[in-house]
């Protein structure tokens, strides 16, 4: 199961012109999901928060990958690690970024 989740993974990575981000220096194949701008009302007014979730094969990280609270930069806007969640096979992780000035 884990083989056709990996090779399911590289298709949509391909299909998506190559998506990567950048973390602790290196840039890593992904598969981008949901992807928020939201208004949050702050001291001075409404200001913009940003949430992503990428979808990772393991077999691209080293270990170990990515942690909780650390940068990583998608698309020129830089995010903070706010959850990870591993596939059951363990064939990928969902990382789960918050604007990095935003507090977790």
């Amino acid at each position: 199961m884990a083989k056709e989740a990996e090779r399911g993974l590289k298709t949509m990575e391909r299909a998506l012109g190559g998506p990567t981000f950048c973390w602790a220096g290196k840039n890593y194949p992904c598969s981008p999901g949901k992807n928020d701008e939201l208004k949050v009302l702050g001291e001075g007014g409404f200001a913009p928060e940003w949430t992503i979730a990428l979808n990772v094969r393991t077999s691209v990280l080293p270990e170990p990958g990515p942690g909780l609270r650390q940068s990583f930069t998608y698309r020129g806007h830089t995010y903070r690690v706010a959850h990870l969640e591993p596939s059951a096979d363990g064939a990928w992780v969902k990382i789960v970024g918050v604007d990095a000035d935003q507090g977790i």
